[in-house]
């Protein structure tokens, strides 16, 4: 049963605000926004969204979200101002006073009142008590998903997106995991010196790296699909995108070709996307953030570093780096719900995965690559 105006209490997570709204069983003609003065802007960004879906929006100002007294009059007083309307009310935001006083409110004036339960993502119908619970549909993209957050995509999407030769690559470099690890390492040390992109050329390969057999095979992987070739005692790469590509790029590829194979598997999962750039409005500047790998299943957003390169003990600050990236990004694009994972070529030392799991951070390294798929699986259904 869809009612014709919803209530919300806007918050500092928006999913639960817009995805009973973008669900075709329970979408709304018209959204009422309570918002206290320090959620003006979010919910700015939920016009965003909703508007250019048709639906209409107000908004009713609150001057103190904890004061609860003066909350519940003011509840009182607007539903004595719309006694005929058909509303429910989204409890799930705002400040717990808030919701409280809106819940009294509403419950008094025998008005609809659900809450979006933020695991399961159903929708539980708090009055009346006798409706069945819905599950909500997962009809949010990426786009929405991080305009609901105050960010804008930008268009295009990664180089080496549909090349199947590319694909395979990348699975025969995870298939052969242990094989690769330690040319890997030396490669991509070789290639990632930004002062090298200007000439697209490696540092000097000394000959005893060159004459390896897993160096060499891992150069004629790249070479054989026109990624890299050798100038006398140089690499070198026709483009920046091939560089990016044999640097790393390739892990990324794969990880977002599995996730997309998930999608197809009716997992919950509704959007992926891989090489994602965001722009997120300041005070003072716009900041640009980088997504390598995201997806959302289940209106819940999943952040994944793809990293080739070592992480040591004594190389803990970069790897620090990585995991701050992880935290910051979750964070302010997904909320206390977002989930994140390292993926890296590289085993991790004992530190590092400590570390990741104090953060709550996944880890998929070395040979668990090959099993990727089951744990995303595994992941996700968590």
């Amino acid at each position: 049963m869809n009612h014709q105006t919803h209530v919300i209490l806007v918050s500092a997570q928006p999913p639960p605000n817009i995805t009973p709204m973008l669900d075709r069983e329970i979408q709304p003609e018209n959204v009422i926004m309570a918002v206290s003065g320090d959620m003006k802007q979010r919910a700015d960004w939920l016009d965003d969204v909703l508007k250019p879906r048709g639906i209409r929006t107000v908004r009713w100002g609150i001057e103190d979200p904890y004061d609860y007294e003066q909350m519940q009059e003011f509840f009182l007083n607007r539903l004595a101002d719309l006694p005929a309307a058909d509303l429910a009310l989204n409890v799930t935001g705002g400040t717990k006073l808030m919701a409280i006083a809106a819940y009294h409110a509403f419950s008094a004036a025998s008005k609809a009142i659900y809450y979006v339960h933020p695991e399961s993502d159903r929708l539980i119908w708090l009055y009346p008590t006798k409706r069945d619970h819905h599950n909500l549909e997962n009809r949010v993209k990426l786009e929405h998903f991080f305009m609901a957050h105050g960010a804008r995509l930008l268009p295009g999407n990664a180089a080496f997106g549909v090349r199947e030769d590319l694909f395979d690559l990348s699975q025969e470099l995870v298939s052969q995991v242990d094989k690769y690890q330690n040319a890997l390492k030396t490669l991509n040390r070789l290639i990632e010196d930004r002062a090298n992109k200007r000439t697209l050329r490696s540092d000097p390969v000394p000959r005893e790296i060159a004459n390896r057999d897993d160096f060499e095979s891992l150069v004629h992987c790249f070479g054989s699909r026109n990624l890299v070739r050798w100038d006398k005692n140089f690499l070198l790469f026709e483009s920046e995108e091939d560089r990016f590509f044999v640097n790393g790029g390739w892990l990324e590829l794969y990880v977002f070709r599995i996730a997309g194979h998930l999608q197809r598997k009716s997992l919950g999962m509704q959007d992926a996307g891989r090489g994602l750039k965001l722009i997120r409005s300041r005070q003072k500047a716009d900041a640009l953030n980088e997504f390598e790998v995201a997806f959302l299943a289940d209106n819940r957003l999943y952040v994944i570093e793809c990293k080739t390169g070592s992480f040591t003990d004594a190389e803990s600050d970069k790897a620090a780096n990585v995991l701050f990236k992880l935290n910051t990004l979750s964070e302010q694009f997904g909320g206390i719900q977002a989930k994140k994972m390292l993926v890296s070529y590289q085993e991790l030392p004992v530190s590092i995965k400590q570390r990741a799991a104090t953060d709550r951070i996944e880890i998929c390294a070395g040979t668990q690559l090959q099993t990727l798929e089951d744990r995303l699986i595994k992941w996700i259904r968590q």
